[in-house]
């Protein structure tokens, strides 16, 4: 993925999620606009990771036996569970979900 904005810089995720063409788009937007800049000024170091809890699985949201279809089924969620700025890891507390 490429975070979009004044400097575009590729991005890993790893391990790798195959989010829809919308949301890596609005994820790559939300990167480069937000969070790559967030990094360099608190941390002094780039973005060059993100470590995402799942991406596309088909299931019931909520993991239920039935409902409604998952924004993960279709690739609309990606969930954040990690990122590593430069060359250390870096944590997010629980709970931390990318949602537009």
């Amino acid at each position: 993925m490429h975070a979009a904005g004044p400097v575009r810089r590729r991005i890993a995720l790893q391990p790798p999620a195959i989010p829809s063409c919308e949301r890596a788009g609005v994820a790559a937007q939300w990167l480069g606009t937000t969070v790559q800049p967030l990094a360099k000024r608190n941390f002094g170091r780039d973005l060059v990771a993100l470590r995402p809890g799942g991406g596309q699985q088909c299931r019931h949201r909520n993991r239920g036996a039935d409902g409604p279809i998952s924004e993960h089924a279709t690739g609309r969620a990606l969930d954040v569970f990690g990122v590593e700025i430069g060359e250390a890891p870096a944590r997010l507390s629980a709970g931390h979900c990318f949602r537009q």
